[in-house]
Protein backbone atom coordinates (compact mmCIF):
# COMPACT_ATOMS: atom_id res chain seq x y z
CA UNK A 1 0.00 0.00 0.00
CA UNK A 2 1.51 2.90 -1.16
CA UNK A 3 2.24 5.86 1.48
CA UNK A 4 0.57 9.39 1.43
CA UNK A 5 2.45 12.69 2.00
CA UNK A 6 0.38 13.39 4.56
CA UNK A 7 0.44 12.94 8.22
CA UNK A 8 -1.66 12.38 11.77
CA UNK A 9 -0.94 13.58 15.26
CA UNK A 10 -3.83 12.73 17.66
CA UNK A 11 -3.53 13.44 21.86
CA UNK A 12 -5.72 10.64 23.79
CA UNK A 13 -7.01 12.75 26.78
CA UNK A 14 -8.82 12.15 29.96
CA UNK A 15 -10.77 14.89 31.92
CA UNK A 16 -10.20 15.44 35.12
CA UNK A 17 -10.05 17.96 37.22
CA UNK A 18 -6.66 19.07 35.51
CA UNK A 19 -6.87 17.05 31.93
CA UNK A 20 -4.49 14.66 31.49
CA UNK A 21 -2.91 13.87 28.06
CA UNK A 22 -1.03 11.04 26.59
CA UNK A 23 2.46 11.42 24.68
CA UNK A 24 5.11 8.60 23.77
CA UNK A 25 8.53 8.47 23.30
CA UNK A 26 9.84 7.30 19.87
CA UNK A 27 11.79 4.15 20.05
CA UNK A 28 13.74 5.60 16.51
CA UNK A 29 14.69 8.93 18.01
CA UNK A 30 13.41 9.24 21.17
CA UNK A 31 11.42 12.71 20.69
CA UNK A 32 8.01 12.90 22.80
CA UNK A 33 5.37 13.29 20.31
CA UNK A 34 1.06 12.09 20.00
CA UNK A 35 0.18 9.05 18.36
CA UNK A 36 1.54 9.57 14.85
CA UNK A 37 1.59 8.39 11.39
CA UNK A 38 1.19 8.62 7.84
CA UNK A 39 -1.89 8.20 5.38
CA UNK A 40 -1.58 4.50 3.54
CA UNK A 41 -3.36 3.80 0.09
CA UNK A 42 -6.54 5.85 -0.11
CA UNK A 43 -7.84 6.30 3.55
CA UNK A 44 -8.47 10.05 5.05
CA UNK A 45 -6.98 11.40 7.94
CA UNK A 46 -9.60 10.18 10.08
CA UNK A 47 -9.14 6.93 9.01
CA UNK A 48 -5.67 6.92 9.72
CA UNK A 49 -5.98 8.45 13.36
CA UNK A 50 -7.91 5.50 14.09
CA UNK A 51 -5.61 2.94 12.12
CA UNK A 52 -2.38 4.63 14.06
CA UNK A 53 -4.51 4.06 17.21
CA UNK A 54 -4.97 0.45 16.64
CA UNK A 55 -1.16 0.49 15.91
CA UNK A 56 0.20 1.79 18.48
CA UNK A 57 -1.86 1.71 21.29
CA UNK A 58 -4.07 -1.47 21.08
CA UNK A 59 -6.94 0.51 20.69
CA UNK A 60 -8.99 -0.88 17.92
CA UNK A 61 -12.20 0.87 18.50
CA UNK A 62 -11.37 4.32 19.91
CA UNK A 63 -14.34 6.76 20.91
CA UNK A 64 -14.74 9.22 18.27
CA UNK A 65 -11.94 11.21 16.89
CA UNK A 66 -12.13 15.30 17.51
CA UNK A 67 -10.27 17.46 14.54
CA UNK A 68 -8.92 20.49 15.87
CA UNK A 69 -8.58 23.49 13.56
CA UNK A 70 -4.53 23.38 13.67
CA UNK A 71 -2.45 21.89 11.01
CA UNK A 72 0.90 22.19 9.64
CA UNK A 73 3.25 20.76 7.60
CA UNK A 74 6.58 19.18 7.92
CA UNK A 75 9.82 19.09 5.85
CA UNK A 76 9.49 15.87 3.48
CA UNK A 77 13.31 14.65 4.45
CA UNK A 78 11.64 14.10 7.95
CA UNK A 79 10.48 11.00 6.63
CA UNK A 80 12.48 7.83 6.19
CA UNK A 81 9.88 7.02 2.48
CA UNK A 82 10.62 10.46 1.30
CA UNK A 83 12.05 8.85 -1.57
CA UNK A 84 8.94 7.46 -3.57
CA UNK A 85 7.18 11.14 -3.11
CA UNK A 86 7.76 13.58 -6.32
CA UNK A 87 10.75 15.56 -6.26
CA UNK A 88 8.48 18.94 -6.29
CA UNK A 89 6.86 17.64 -2.86
CA UNK A 90 8.96 20.02 -0.15
CA UNK A 91 6.01 20.15 2.86
CA UNK A 92 3.73 17.15 4.22
CA UNK A 93 0.54 17.94 5.06
CA UNK A 94 0.07 17.57 9.36
CA UNK A 95 -3.33 17.19 10.41
CA UNK A 96 -4.46 17.19 13.94
CA UNK A 97 -6.59 15.31 16.63
CA UNK A 98 -8.17 14.57 19.84
CA UNK A 99 -9.86 11.53 21.34
CA UNK A 100 -11.09 11.36 24.82
CA UNK A 101 -10.20 8.19 26.87
CA UNK A 102 -12.11 9.41 29.80
CA UNK A 103 -14.46 5.62 29.16
CA UNK A 104 -11.12 3.83 28.23
CA UNK A 105 -8.99 4.60 30.78
CA UNK A 106 -5.26 5.08 31.08
CA UNK A 107 -4.22 1.22 29.91
CA UNK A 108 -2.53 1.43 26.22
CA UNK A 109 0.09 -1.42 25.02
CA UNK A 110 2.75 0.47 23.52
CA UNK A 111 3.87 -0.47 19.94
CA UNK A 112 7.59 -1.10 19.26
CA UNK A 113 7.75 2.54 17.60
CA UNK A 114 8.02 3.63 21.34
CA UNK A 115 9.79 2.93 24.26
CA UNK A 116 7.79 4.96 27.32
CA UNK A 117 4.53 6.84 27.48
CA UNK A 118 3.04 9.12 30.04
CA UNK A 119 0.02 10.61 30.84
CA UNK A 120 0.58 13.83 32.05
CA UNK A 121 -0.98 17.81 32.90
CA UNK A 122 -0.96 20.03 29.49
CA UNK A 123 2.27 22.06 30.89
CA UNK A 124 4.37 18.61 31.40
CA UNK A 125 3.33 17.57 28.48
CA UNK A 126 3.64 20.79 26.13
CA UNK A 127 7.13 20.88 27.51
CA UNK A 128 8.29 17.77 26.60
CA UNK A 129 6.70 17.87 23.04
CA UNK A 130 9.78 18.25 20.73
CA UNK A 131 8.21 20.11 17.49
CA UNK A 132 6.11 23.26 18.23
CA UNK A 133 3.37 22.43 15.69
CA UNK A 134 2.64 19.44 17.89
CA UNK A 135 3.04 22.15 21.56
CA UNK A 136 0.34 24.32 19.61
CA UNK A 137 -2.02 21.34 18.61
CA UNK A 138 -1.99 20.37 22.29
CA UNK A 139 -2.85 23.89 23.24
CA UNK A 140 -5.49 24.00 21.19
CA UNK A 141 -6.97 20.96 22.41
CA UNK A 142 -6.07 21.61 26.13
CA UNK A 143 -8.32 24.63 25.39
CA UNK A 144 -10.95 23.92 23.31
CA UNK A 145 -11.30 20.94 26.43
CA UNK A 146 -11.21 24.29 29.72
CA UNK A 147 -13.84 25.76 27.41
CA UNK A 148 -15.98 22.64 26.76
CA UNK A 149 -15.45 23.91 23.28
CA UNK A 150 -14.89 20.44 21.42
CA UNK A 151 -15.67 19.71 17.93
CA UNK A 152 -18.20 17.13 16.85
Amino acid sequence: MARQPKNVLVYPFVRSSEPLFLILKRSDNGIWQGVSGGLEGSESSEEAAVRELGEELGIIEPPPIIPLTMYSGARRTDFTVHHIWPADLYIVEKRFYGVDFSVLGTAVTLSEEHTDCAWLPFQEAHDRLEYSDDRTGLWELYHRIVADDLPA
